[in-house]
């Protein structure tokens, strides 16, 4: 595959066309082949002194990112030197994780959602159990499921890879139930692929995900809950159990292992405790 349709499966048209624009630039002008950490210092140098605009210059390093990454994949090398390199007076973006649920508020989701419809209890299971998106729970089909061997098959989408997620027992029990008897309920007439269906038998939407995630409110009185804060909070809590950073990165889908970890530390008294460890006056 072509570095300009690795781009097209990936970005959006206009940053597809600009990261191909800014790779061949450093390309004409380093070469692309042999490069290493230095060669992509020298080149941002260049491209910052042409472009003062930190602005401008973020989307030059974020292309040579993703060209390394398509370079890695596609066999031609090993190591990406764009990776570790950040911009001078631009410390890396934080994800925000404002107010995520604990591991034990996540486990009463996980428990407290068999209370709920069928239907509404394996929407929650994605989120709090294999922490989908709510475009991945609408895009799954009955073909994406192996029950059989507890597998979870979950396709490409937007920003987030195609991945095999391992079902724990209570979803597979779930699903099964739902496969055998609320999903033919649902379908009526319809031949619908797709998993999840509506009341009315139609193909679920991202945000018909959202409104069963807030009338699953009562489940954790007193949280905010959308399909986004179950999914973070999931991950979080993964890596707060000692789970391997590119495991959890291929659990989530994440395309590069920077945004897996910045789940690492999800508030400011567990940062503290880390830094404080990390202090030479610690």
């Amino acid at each position: 595959m072509s570095f300009e349709a690795w781009l097209q499966d990936r970005y959006a048209p206009s940053t597809a066309a600009a990261y191909a624009r800014y790779a061949a630039l450093f390309n004409a002008e380093i070469g692309a082949s042999h490069a290493r950490y230095t060669d992509v210092a020298d080149w941002i140098g260049r491209v910052r002194r042409r472009t003062p605009n930190a602005a401008t210059v973020r989307p030059h390093l974020f292309a040579l990112r993703a060209y390394f990454t398509w370079q890695i994949e596609s066999g031609l090398r090993t190591d990406n030197p764009a990776r570790a390199f950040v911009l001078a007076g631009n410390p890396p973006r934080a994800t925000a994780l404002p107010h995520l649920l604990t591991p034990q508020e996540v486990r009463i989701l996980r428990d407290r959602s068999r209370e709920l419809p069928l239907r509404e209890t394996i929407i929650l299971d994605f989120l709090s159990w294999s922490a989908l998106t709510s475009r991945e729970v609408t895009m799954l089909t009955t073909d994406d499921l192996d029950l059989a061997h507890g597998t979870l098959h979950v396709p490409s989408c937007g920003r987030t890879q195609e991945r095999a997620i391992l079902l724990p027992k209570q979803q597979v029990v779930c699903l099964t139930t739902y496969l055998e008897t609320a999903r033919p309920a649902l379908m009526g007439n319809t031949d619908l692929p797709y998993l999840v269906l509506t009341r009315r038998g139609n193909a679920e939407t991202p945000d018909g995900v959202q409104r069963v995630v807030q009338n699953a409110r009562f489940l954790t009185p007193g949280r905010r809950l959308t399909p986004t804060l179950i999914r973070q909070s999931v991950i979080a809590m993964m890596l707060g159990a000692g789970h391997n950073l590119r495991a959890v990165q291929l659990f989530a889908g994440h395309r590069l292992p920077v945004p897996t970890e910045r789940y690492r530390f999800t508030n400011l008294a567990e940062l503290s405790a880390a830094v404080g460890k990390l202090h030479p006056m610690g």
